[in-house]
């Protein structure tokens, strides 16, 4: 490519250049803005394309769950007088004949307390006061502690009272064991949403979860997104 040495060209040859080079830069400039005004056009055009797609997809699946939960409900009725017990169960597993196929419908539940466990969590702490005097009691308050540690959302675990009422019976005293039953009568759990869950035996003998929602259904071979 030849060189082009500015210092020889005339005034007129520089003034060309330089148009030349500012048009260049114009259509550049030009060109990138209709780009932007294309995309947003498109995504514009796009984004109700795409949600009437998952509104339908969503109102399926509303009417599916639907469906699914009048069935079990006539199975777990029909089990409640087969077998005689009461429905206490959060979750129900249904099973084909053959077991390649399950079905497992039930909700969950969040640990929920009343106003009162401040007041047993307060007794349990009198109790420990103090009583870091040798290495076995420092054991002892250190795993009560931590029984009595909430989590990141600042809720208590109802497993670790199961475990704290077993250390409040071993120990036997009655401010640990008041405490105690105090924050256990204080548990109000809370039923948040239902569920549904479907599993299938493959080819290979293996256990495959039906993906249900959205987030964990396959894209189809081809459909993969080249992410920035």
């Amino acid at each position: 490519m030849e060189v082009i040495d500015i210092n020889k060209l005339t005034p007129e040859q520089r003034q060309n250049l330089a148009a030349q080079f500012q048009a260049e830069e114009e259509a550049t400039k030009k060109a990138l803005k209709e780009n932007r005004e294309a995309y947003k056009t498109m995504v514009a055009d796009t984004v109700p394309d795409m949600f009437r797609v998952l509104a339908v997809a969503n109102d399926r699946l509303q009417e599916a769950k639907k469906k699914v939960f009048e069935m079990a409900r006539d199975l777990i009725a029909l089990k409640k007088d087969a077998y005689e017990v009461k429905d206490g169960q959060q979750s129900h597993t249904f099973s084909s004949a053959d077991g390649n196929q399950t079905v497992t419908i039930g909700y969950r539940v969040n640990d929920g307390w009343d106003d009162t466990l401040p007041t047993g969590m307060e007794k349990v702490k009198q109790f420990l006061q103090g009583r870091s005097t040798d290495k076995e009691s420092q054991e002892m308050v250190e795993g009560i502690n931590i029984l009595l540690k909430k989590d990141k959302n600042g809720n208590l675990k109802s497993s670790r009272v199961i475990e704290l009422n077993q250390w409040a019976e071993k120990i036997g005293n009655e401010l640990l064991k008041d405490g105690v039953r105090i924050i256990m009568e204080a548990y109000k759990p809370v039923k948040t949403c239902y569920f549904i869950e479907a599993s299938y035996t493959d080819g290979t003998g293996k256990k495959q979860g039906l993906p249900l929602s959205i987030s964990t259904a396959d894209f189809p071979e081809g459909t993969e997104i080249d992410f920035l």
